[in-house]
């Protein structure tokens, strides 16, 4: 496959312990698949850490790579899967109010949805960041870094 000779492979790639740590280098290295226009590497890289994401129960890393596999398609012009991993994203994080993340999101949508004129999913994403700034106020103090305490325990429990 596309791994080097005596990677882990199967099932040993996505179970928790020492070679989760490996399979997750691979993802964070997939950028250069991207850059050389190999998108299908690309994404199956990151569909790869969403697994092992979602078995830790690490939300912040799988909100991440689902970000990333819907720039994958939208490179690939595969538009429709792109909104459908970027609104997966938004709303795993407007439910563990993953602000910065969630802000992510929703700029990648409103650049599709401008493009195509989509009014009414432009609104909803308006809608959204009103949220997105009241969250001071839905989450108490918010720390020097623009860090809302809730969002710091949800980094701590999945991490």
């Amino acid at each position: 496959g596309d791994l080097p000779a005596g990677s882990p492979e199967g099932t040993l790639l996505g179970s928790p312990g020492p070679n989760v740590g490996y399979a997750m280098g691979l993802v964070h290295r997939v950028q250069e698949q991207m850059q050389l226009g190999e998108h299908e590497d690309a994404y199956g890289y990151y569909e790869v850490g969403d697994q092992i994401a979602s078995k830790l129960y690490n939300a912040i890393t799988k909100v991440d790579l689902m970000l990333k596999r819907g720039d994958v398609r939208a490179a690939q012009r595969m538009e429709s899967d792109a909104i459908k991993l970027w609104i997966g994203a938004a709303d795993l994080c407007k439910e563990l109010k993953l602000f910065d993340q969630w802000t992510q999101s929703l700029d990648r949508q409103q650049k599709l949805f401008e493009r195509y004129q989509l009014r009414d999913r432009l609104r909803q994403i308006e809608d959204d960041r009103r949220l997105i700034e009241a969250a001071p106020d839905l989450c108490g103090a918010v720390d020097r870094a623009g860090d809302c305490p809730t969002q710091r325990a949800v980094r701590r429990e999945v991490t």
